[in-house]
């Protein structure tokens, strides 16, 4: 009877798929190829149709003992159904894209069908159990777990955390010993709370929380999953625990010597390699983070770079050049080279794993150099000479010189061998015509000179400085800083001990009298158009120099520093002979012109004359220390510097001066005498300072002064950067 049920065909086959009792269609092996299904269908399957036509094929594959499919093997659809159902044959048009057989032995029967169902719902209710489980409450620490030994399971966060909290309570005073069996006597103590540790308590509730997998997470629950650790980390102060590892690493670490050579007077010296150590630092933090009681310091052993073995290899070809002193031959010259000479240039140089044996070039030249000085030739650079206001270039020429360099090595590689061939090579010089020529100093821009005369000390100071500063070339867009381009002045360098200001008052100390090319030098960039960085006057004024327009210097401050702001370099002269010093500065004058005047000048107070008793003095007498010397009084000046008459540089100084004050020295007073009172007197009259019978002294000419001039400039607007500081 034809087959109703949804699925099924109008003859009682599945739309898709028959099933075939075993006894009644054979299974071929799988893969077995035929034109036609075998077995009762090919009766069935009318000849010629789509689906057996020619040697389209089939594949089979026996899916279980009582059942056999058959598969088109491209799947492709064909037209009709053939199925066969209690000895017919039905065919249909629905599409068969898969399987041909019989249904009639193979349905479940129905009792089967409710134990599936029974056992599937029974499946779901325990999944569902399960997830419960597996998912338990977000806020709640599941059972069986465990932070640093400290049982928190089942317990909320909040409670879990209190109970930690008080375990990292004492936890923070527990004390760890780091030691190392690598050095005696060595150990160093230490708490948490010296490292001020802090604990994670809540990174490690959520690895409490989260950590174990849904499986893990419902056995705990059900009791029989097993106690789990979650540790307890603690941060600690990055200073401290840099220091507790830095005292660590120098009480350990020993740094490794490679084997060394020692050239003595008769023997080379071997030194030998030894190897050294260093703490692991990481290693060391991770064991700090458990905390034990004793610590044990890991270290890591450290190789030399260069063992015993290199280090003879070294000596053996050393101990050969000595014992065969080479001759060198160029051209026709020879040159000998002694035992003794070897011996002094004889070195030896690191280059892991090996080590090198080296001949000093310097100390070849020195022993070969005269016996090849005829085929010689110096290297000459490219020089300035100035002839009126003009500059003349002499150009550069390179020299020729025996490669020393190369001979050094090449007497190493040829050791043993009597005879060693040298040449000769082109040396540059170290400044040529072409650099020269780019910094475009042809001119002469700006000149100052200051007299003097007295005080033979500081002008040997001024001359020693003029010599140092003879030359110097500030490059376009350079800065140039006396001190620094000076450098300290100290007795090494030729300079001596002369007269400089000290809070007001003239005392001896070496290099005064420098200040005296500070102001030269600054009148020179004044009106050379050089931008002024900054600079000081001193603190009174100095009748040799310009009112206002001179500057101090001392080692440390103050300080003279300018800028060449223009596109070519500037050359600076100097010269100090008996009576003055003069700067001159050369470059192009690229249409620069600076004018200045003295915009006002208003009068300060007169000295005033300072005593002070002196017991080793005589009764009665008066020592003058420091005669009195100019009034005080402010001054203000100004610069335009112009190029191509329009304005570059407008700008307004302004100084005080402090006046010179006298400084005297009194005995103890006489005894009263009733016709003449002898008790000295504050403020006295500056031109009285000396006694009747001793000549007043001249007022000195003060020099550098150690300290900032109290009086400050005010600049008036626009000012320069800092233009009297």
């Amino acid at each position: 009877m034809p087959d109703s049920r949804p699925g099924r065909s109008g003859c009682g086959c599945h739309r898709d798929e028959l099933h075939i009792p075993a006894g009644r269609a054979i299974c071929p092996e799988v893969g077995r190829q035929e034109p036609r299904p075998p077995g009762p269908l090919a009766a069935a399957a009318p000849t010629g149709t789509p689906p057996f036509d020619g040697l389209r094929s089939w594949r089979t594959t026996c899916r279980s003992e009582r059942r056999c499919f058959w598969r088109y093997a491209s799947w492709a659809p064909i037209v009709g159904e053939w199925c066969q159902a209690d000895g017919k044959v039905c065919s249909t048009t629905s599409r068969i894209t898969r399987v041909i057989g019989s249904e009639s032995e193979h349905r479940l029967p129905r009792w089967g069908v409710r134990i599936a169902a029974i056992a599937i719902g029974i499946l779901v209710l325990l999944g569902g159990a399960f997830v419960a489980l597996a998912r338990g409450e977000g806020s709640e620490v599941p059972p069986n777990v465990e932070i640093d030994g400290v049982a928190v399971g089942g317990l909320s966060r909040d409670e879990a955390d209190t109970r930690i909290r008080e375990h990292a309570r004492v936890l923070i005073d527990e004390r760890t010993v780091i030691e190392s069996r690598l050095v005696a006597d060595f150990s160093e103590s230490v708490t948490r709370r010296a490292l001020k540790a802090q604990p994670q308590i809540a990174v490690a509730l959520d690895a409490a929380t989260e950590g174990r997998d849904p499986i893990g997470r419902a056995l705990g629950r059900l009791g029989i999953a097993d106690t789990r650790e979650v540790p307890l980390e603690f941060s600690y102060d990055e200073v401290l625990l840099d220091e507790l590892l830095d005292r660590v690493s120098v009480a350990i670490d020993v740094t490794p010597q490679s084997a060394d050579l020692t050239v003595g007077a008769t023997e080379i010296e071997l030194s030998p390699a030894e190897s050294g150590r260093t703490l692991q630092r990481d290693r060391l933090m991770q064991e700090l983070q458990s905390f034990p009681r004793r610590i044990e310091a890991p270290v890591v052993e450290i190789q030399p770079a260069i063992f015993d073995a290199a280090a003879e290899r070294a000596r053996t070809k050393a101990q050969t050049l000595l014992t065969t002193p080479p001759t060198v031959i160029l051209g026709t010259v020879r040159g000998s080279l002694s035992e003794a000479d070897v011996r002094s240039a004889l070195g030896f140089a690191p280059e892991p794993p090996r080590l090198k044996v080296t001949l000093d070039p310097e100390i070849l030249s020195e022993k070969l150099g005269p016996a090849f000085s005829d085929g010689e030739r110096q290297a000459q650079d490219a020089t300035f000479e100035i002839v009126g206001e003009r500059v003349k270039l002499n150009p550069s020429r390179p020299g020729r010189g025996v490669d020393m360099e190369r001979l050094a090595t090449t007497l190493v590689a040829r050791a043993g061998k009597p005879l060693t061939g040298a040449r000769f090579t082109r040396i540059l010089p170290e400044f040529t015509t072409a650099e020269a020529r780019k910094l475009r100093i042809t001119e002469r821009i700006a000149s100052f000179s200051t007299p003097y005369a007295c005080c033979p000390s500081r002008v040997t100071n001024i001359q020693r400085g003029a010599e140092v500063l003879d030359g110097t070339i500030i490059p376009a867009n350079g800065r140039f800083s006396l001190n620094e381009e000076l450098g300290q002045r100290t007795s090494e360098r030729g300079f001596v001990a002369a007269g400089q200001i000290v809070n007001g008052r003239l005392e001896d100390a070496v290099g005064g009298g420098v200040s005296q090319i500070a102001t030269t030098v600054y009148n020179a960039a004044f009106f050379g158009g050089l931008e002024i960085i900054t600079h000081t006057p001193h603190q009174f004024y100095i009748s040799r120099y310009p009112e206002g327009r001179e500057a101090t210097v001392s080692w440390g401050g103050p300080e003279l520093i300018v800028r060449n702001d223009w596109p070519a370099a500037v050359l600076m002269k100097m010269s100090a002979g008996s009576s003055g010093i003069s700067v001159d500065l050369y470059s192009s004058k690229l249409g620069r012109e600076v004018e200045t005047t003295v915009s006002f000048k208003q009068g300060g107070r007169a000295p005033r004359v300072n005593e002070k008793l002196n017991r080793a003095l005589e009764p009665g007498t008066r020592k003058v220390v420091q005669p009195a010397g100019a009034a005080g009084f402010t001054i203000g000046y100004t610069r335009q510097v112009l190029v191509n008459g329009k304005v570059k540089r407008d700008e307004d100084y302004r100084w005080q001066y402090s006046a010179q004050d006298a400084f005297v020295e009194i005995g103890p007073k006489k005894k009263k005498d009733p016709k003449k009172d002898d008790e000295p007197k504050e403020g006295g009259d500056p031109g009285q300072e000396t006694p009747d019978d001793e000549p007043a002294a001249p007022p000195a000419e003060p020099s550098e002064p150690v300290t900032p001039a109290p009086a400050t400039p005010a600049p008036a607007t626009p000012a320069p950067a800092t233009p009297a500081n």
